[in-house]
Order: structure tokens, then C-alpha cells, then sequence
């Protein structure tokens, strides 16, 4: 295990494999897919470096075989750690380019100049930080999900509604 530099910690090699299998994935799959997976490279990306983080034992499945079948959601407030929006830094930029790109390319004009890139972003950011301070999710318009309603034609806000919904309804079960 390495150093970081002046921090007198020391850097797990394997959290760097699987963070640089799933940055490289994200960013190759970007590149490189075709068709169907064009549109999905950074879940690709998520869950094969979950696969190689449970192959090299980081995943620990403890809490899960102990956890009851209904609990309430943890809510917090937001903790401020630069370590942790360094981190977020590459993420971020690669959201704000595939949110410009691809929802351009799926609503047939240029979002960078209407309504502008400073303008897009600002109410995903908006979004994703009053999300933030109650512990959900983040609220971007990811590439992933836009191509998914271009793909299958479905662009009902019933079906968008009824996904979110199930999505609450899940984050009521402990496992």
C-alpha cells in the first residue's frame, strides 16, 4: 500500500484497481459502445467494478444477511469533506458533458445554447443538492436514462412516476 502524499495515509491497491476498472470502463464504454450499450457505459462501468470489488473481498455482505425485511431510510445531513468533492470532481464532469450531449442529441437541438450550459446545469445541481440534503438520490438527467425513453419510445410520466414511486417504496426494505 502506497502513501498519499502528505497525508500520512496509505492507499489500498485493490479501491484503486476498481476505482481505475470502473473510471476506464465509464470512459472506453463512452467511446466505444455501440447501439444498446452506448447509452448504459457508466452502469456497465458501476457494476463491473462492484464484480471486481466482491472478487477482491472489499464488499463485505455481513450487514445484509443480518438486516430485518422493513426499516425506515437513514437520513442525514450533509457532511462538507473535500476528499470526498475531490473525488466527485471527475464524475462531474463527465455528468455535465453527457448531460449536454446526449440530451441534445435525443430532443434534436443544442442545449449548450438554448437555454445554455450554465443554465442546465445549474437547476440539475440545484436539484441534486436540495436531494442531497435529505439523503436521496441524485436528480441529474442522465444520459443513461434519457437514451433508455429514446430507445424503448416510452415518454410517459406515468411510467417515470410509477418508477420513482417504486423506487421510494424500495428504499423501505432493509436488505
Amino acid at each position: 500500500a502506497g502513501l498519499l502524499p502528505g497525508s500520512g495515509e496509505s492507499v489500498d491497491p485493490r479501491g484503486l484497481a476498481v476505482f481505475l476498472v470502473t473510471l476506464g470502463i465509464a470512459v472506453l464504454g463512452s467511446i466505444l459502445f455501440r447501439k444498446f450499450f452506448s447509452v448504459i457505459p457508466v452502469l456497465i462501468a458501476i457494476v463491473a467494478g462492484y464484480v471486481l470489488a466482491a472478487i477482491l473481498r472489499i464488499v463485505d455482505f455481513t450487514a445484509v444477511g443480518q438486516a430485518g425485511i422493513v426499516s425506515l431510510p437513514h437520513f442525514q445531513l450533509a457532511k462538507f469533506d473535500l476528499n470526498s468533492i475531490l473525488t466527485m470532481v471527475p464524475v462531474l464532469l463527465i455528468i455535465a458533458s453527457e448531460h449536454q450531449i446526449v440530451t441534445s442529441k435525443i430532443v434534436g437541438r443544442d442545449l449548450l445554447k438554448d437555454p445554455g450550459l450554465h443554465r442546465s446545469l445549474l437547476g440539475d445541481n440545484i436539484s441534486t443538492a436540495v436531494s442531497g440534503l435529505i439523503g436521496a438520490v441524485p436528480t441529474t438527467t442522465y444520459g443513461e436514462n434519457i437514451g433508455v425513453m429514446a430507445m424503448t419510445k416510452v415518454y410517459s410520466v406515468w411510467v417515470i412516476g410509477g418508477a420513482a414511486g417504486f423506487s421510494i417504496i424500495l428504499a423501505f426494505f432493509a436488505p
